[in-house]
């Protein structure tokens, strides 16, 4: 309180920590506010013999801007607190030539901004709060959020401090910078950010109103780019605010496949040959009548993966699905929501359906496992996205040892699936051609997936897929929402994964 005789304080950030990517670059796209304070008490005794003209200047300035902001019409004798007048640049920026006025002064705040962005994951991953029936309420304990609040809480915030004396003239200001905070670093590129979500925002994919997109380092788990094209609506990635994500559609037979080929229950020396009536029921994309397993995979036969399925089993299935982190949250935020199987074990009918991806539901941020197990020799590496907690030179406090891995398949049937992914880009048969580079390896599986949500029926896209630069790999996966009933994977997830990769080849060949 004796300090405050003497100064005034304001907070002017949001956040007491920095949130940096992983070579130390500010992550979060900040706003300015502007503020005006009176004190009321010191303005009215202290400023008899300040000029008039300043005094007046600053009615006039403030009154311009907001009627409501009159001096001379608010009751400042009632009023024994600071007040606050937020206004814009423009204004500030006059306001801060008025140096007479005792008991005035103007600062500004930075803030995250939230406004068109509030399901960005940047922004997610800093908001400890979340909405609920129009009401604020605190994120779970336990939530990837909360972690990093509670890892920070002792941090100091910056102060704008304005020294006074007992007069009440500032005769100084200055910025306190804590030195012993602990900063986030996130596995994020920010680089890398800002072209995919660039590429979303092309104007040949306007039609789409929202569009995920995952970038992840296949051999650490390390999440490089994780974006949405319309941040104002909940998370694609994380499936917020959808009934446990989406029906994976054909990208969920390279799980079927694996679990056959792992049990025994399917071999590739065997033909299958397409049933009229399951094509009929479940219309693909086939070009041959007998095909393997494998080039079933690649031209993404429904009929027959809905014969492999039965032969496999769904329990097999649903074994191998979650061996790789399917069904379950990954990441760990708070609103983030985790898939299930929604079919009946008994129901041949379910079987088949869930054998091309019609009876479970995923979401994108577990679907990037499924590539990235194939290309990883069949080991499974979980995603993270917290790498260290950091000092304000960017050295490490804390290393977050976040990887996670387990050998779920053999490096033979891994190595099998991913020479089969490769043909889905490549082949003439294959549905994935929209993704092929020239002198680039790329393999990936399409899905397109029909799903009911109440009365109205909706198409989704997938493009699921894993890239070389130089010696290492990397997964990416690609989520179209509503692509209607005439498109597929293969022309709608397929080229923007195409079209990412160009973008950020060169930039990651670098490392």
């Amino acid at each position: 309180m004796a300090d405050n005789q003497y100064q005034y304080r304001e907070k002017v950030q949001e956040l007491n920590y920095k949130l940096l990517d992983h070579n130390g670059t500010e992550l979060l796209e900040c706003t300015n506010k502007y503020y005006a304070v009176i004190d009321p008490y010191t303005y009215l005794t202290k400023n008899y013999y300040t000029k008039s003209e300043d005094i007046y200047a600053l009615n006039i300035i403030l009154k311009n801007y907001n009627k409501n902001y009159d001096i001379n019409k608010i009751n400042l004798k009632s009023n024994s607190k600071k007040m606050k007048f937020q206004v814009d640049k423009n204004t500030y920026n006059k306001l801060i030539k008025i140096r007479g006025v005792k008991g005035f002064y103007a600062y500004t705040y930075v803030g995250v901004n939230r406004d068109s962005a509030w399901w960005k994951i940047e922004n997610i991953i800093t908001n400890t709060n979340k909405v609920i029936n129009n009401q604020f309420k605190k994120k779970t304990k336990n939530s990837i959020e909360s972690q990093i609040a509670e890892k920070t809480k002792n941090n100091k915030y910056i102060y704008n401090v304005f020294k006074k004396d007992v007069y009440g003239n500032i005769y100084n200001e200055y910025l306190t910078i804590p030195q012993e905070n602990i900063n986030v670093r996130l596995t994020l590129d920010r680089n890398i950010q800002e072209v995919m979500k660039r590429i979303l925002d092309k104007q040949k994919y306007y039609k789409y109103n929202q569009i995920g997109a995952i970038l992840m380092e296949t051999n650490t788990g390390k999440i490089k780019g994780m974006v949405q094209k319309d941040d104002s609506k909940p998370n694609i990635n994380l499936g917020v605010a959808t009934n446990h994500g989406f029906f994976p559609g054909s990208i969920f037979k390279v799980i079927v496949e694996e679990a056959g080929l792992e049990t025994g229950r399917v071999s590739l020396n065997h033909i299958y040959k397409i049933n009229s009536n399951l094509s009929k029921r479940y219309k693909g994309h086939e070009k041959h009548e007998y095909m393997n397993a494998g080039q079933a995979l690649i031209e993404s036969s429904n009929d027959i993966y809905a014969q492999i399925g039965v032969h496999v089993g769904i329990d097999k299935i649903n074994l191998y699905a979650k061996q790789q982190g399917l069904f379950e949250k990954v990441l760990n935020f708070d609103e983030e929501i985790n898939g299930i199987f929604e079919g009946d074990e008994d129901e041949v009918g379910d079987v088949e359906l869930a054998s091309f991806g019609q009876k479970q539901r995923i979401t994108p941020i577990e679907a990037i496992s499924i590539p990235n197990t194939v290309v990883n020799e069949g080991v499974y590496v979980k995603p993270y996205i917290i790498e260290a907690y950091v000092d304000n030179d960017n050295k490490i406090i804390e290393n977050v040892n976040n990887l996670e891995k387990k050998q779920v398949l053999s490096k033979n049937i891994a190595n099998a699936l991913k020479s089969q992914m490769i043909d889905v880009v490549k082949s003439q048969y294959g549905t994935g051609n929209q993704a092929y580079i020239n002198n680039i390896e790329v393999g990936g599986k399409t899905g397109t997936a029909e799903r009911q949500e109440e009365k109205n029926k909706y198409y989704d896209g997938w493009f699921i897929g894993f890239f070389k630069v130089d010696k290492k790999y990397y997964s990416m996966i690609i989520f179209v929402e509503n692509i209607g009933n005439i498109n597929s994977g293969g022309n709608t997830a397929a080229p923007i994964f195409k079209d990412i990769v160009k973008e950020i080849y060169n930039y990651l060949n670098k490392f």
